[in-house]
């Protein structure tokens, strides 16, 4: 029961070709849209910082200007928005400075100079630019300054208030996570109309088998009924006929028209009612009943404590008898059979294991189809009956097999019981 233990846990849903490909379609989707937008965004976060660049360097000349001409103070009046200024030369020495300096660069240590960086807490813009007046300036503009200006470096850190370049840049942050929960949400949306049409698609498969059953039964009714009559009637004259010489071939006439008129019976009540007459039973004591009925062999794992499920017995043992019956006509040893019950929250699981010859890939999507089958005395429809049977009473039936190596049949209906789960 361990080893097998996951399988009891959840119900089992067989993959195929499509759904991967729409699933990998989806995800393939959504990352190329969540790609696209942090491009987008990260396009406009870069094209803000090179106009907040743009801005600062402005900014930059205007004090130099005015700095150079000793009309700092004009400057600072037609600037408001400047929180703090410090000039200063390469060595560390403050020529100038205004206000309060938040991220002085001499302490900050900044790694690169005449960049932008930002302080979001305070909505700054601070400058770093570094200026060099023999270097970045022609000598027809230069030759007016003081010397002690020329040949060095002097560095201008501007630090000014940006509410609106921090308002843009939360405002595109708050765009991404939008178009990432929209997409999201697409994406569910999508994934839940997928999972939709294909219980849409189920249940009309399922109403067409429904549709084909439903003609099968009434050709078989009318076709058959009259025939069937006939043949053992007829079987009963050459009974009493030749009641020793023809006794075995009569016997076998008789359980052959037996067998089609319970297929016929069950086929029609499959279709009238599949649910049935349903009442309160233990299935854990169904088994011990039905595992007289095989060889002692089989093994049979059943917990000694008791449960419950709602269920119409007879039909309950008609889906036992049939998976045990598909065991036993696997071609497995009896001794590689296993019947295992358990129970798993509010469900009762119980599968039927062989070691027999499988079930081959290229008919594994048909064998719930009605009439199909690989055996030569088969019906087709014992499968297909006992999964709609277990479908009426809020359950369900799945097959796993490897071809050559193993089958196993597992089928759980809903319990009665509202004790402590296993």
């Amino acid at each position: 029961m361990k080893k097998h233990q996951h399988k009891f846990s959840r119900k089992k849903s067989a993959s195929n070709l499509p759904v991967k490909i729409y699933y990998l379609a989806q995800i393939l989707s959504f990352l190329s849209i969540t790609l696209l937008t942090v491009l987008l965004i990260r396009f406009n976060l870069h094209e803000k910082k090179i106009l907040a660049k743009m801005h600062m360097d402005q900014s930059t000349m205007k004090l130099l200007s005015a700095f150079l001409t000793d009309t700092t103070d004009m400057f600072l009046t037609r600037a408001p928005e400047i929180e703090g200024i410090v000039i200063y030369e390469a060595d560390g020495t403050t020529l100038f400075s205004y206000g309060e300096i938040i991220r002085d660069p001499r302490i900050y240590n900044y790694d690169e100079l005449n960049i932008i960086n930002t302080d979001s807490k305070r909505s700054l813009l601070l400058s770093n630019s570094v200026i060099n007046m023999q270097r970045d300036f022609p000598p027809e503009r230069t030759r007016f300054l003081d010397n002690k200006y020329i040949g060095n470096d002097i560095i201008f850190h501007i630090e000014e208030k940006n509410q609106r370049f921090f308002h843009d840049i939360r405002k595109l942050i708050y765009i991404q996570i939008i178009i990432h929960l929209i997409t999201l949400l697409i994406f569910m949306q999508a994934h839940r109309f997928y999972q939709k049409s294909s219980s849409m698609r189920e249940q009309l498969k399922s109403q067409e088998n429904l549709v084909i059953l439903g003609s099968a039964l009434r050709t078989l009714t009318h076709e058959m009924k009259n025939p069937l009559a006939a043949i053992r009637l007829q079987s009963g004259f050459i009974n009493r006929l030749y009641p020793e010489d023809l006794k075995e071939e009569t016997y076998v006439i008789n359980c052959e028209v037996e067998r089609l008129s319970h297929l016929m019976g069950t086929v029609r009540d499959y279709l009238k009612n599949p649910v049935g007459n349903q009442e309160s039973i233990d299935p854990s004591s169904f088994l011990h009943k039905i595992r007289k009925l095989y060889p002692s062999v089989i093994k049979w794992i059943i917990p000694e404590e008791k449960y419950s499920i709602t269920i119409d017995p007879d039909k309950f043992r008609s889906i036992l008898e049939n998976l045990l019956n598909n065991a036993m006509e696997s071609g497995s040893e009896p001794d590689k059979i296993t019947v295992e019950i358990n129970k798993v929250k509010k469900w009762i699981y119980i599968s039927v294991r062989d070691e027999g010859s499988g079930i081959p890939e290229d008919i594994k999507e048909r064998i719930f189809d009605p009439f199909f089958t690989t055996k030569s005395r088969g019906s087709g429809v014992g499968l297909m009956i006992s999964k709609r049977f277990l479908e009426a009473v809020g359950g369900n039936l799945e097959i796993e097999s490897t071809e050559g190596k193993m089958t196993e049949v597992l089928f759980w209906v809903p319990t009665n019981n509202k004790g402590k789960n296993q």
